[in-house]
């Protein structure tokens, strides 16, 4: 199967993982992209790391909301002075 470019790619990749195939993703040096896991070792070794990085941006993302709160209310007190 071939795409025209990445974006359709990644969307066909989107839609399977959606449809419940085990699609994995690897950054490692040397060793990066998708694969499907071989063993449970590796589906552990993943969830693990995923779990870690979606605990990480949750933990931007709530920083990100408190600034744009306190932002949020910075700009009214300023309007009404």
């Amino acid at each position: 199967m071939s795409f025209p470019d990445i974006r359709s790619f990644r969307a066909e990749i989107a839609r399977e993982r959606r449809a419940g195939a085990l699609i994995l993703s690897s950054k490692s040096s040397g060793n990066a992209g998708l694969y499907r896991p071989a063993n449970r070792d590796e589906l552990a070794r993943y969830l693990s790391r995923r779990e870690r990085e979606a605990k990480a941006e949750l933990y931007t993302l709530k920083a990100t909301r408190k600034a744009l709160r306190q932002l949020d209310g910075q700009t009214e007190i300023e309007g009404q002075g």
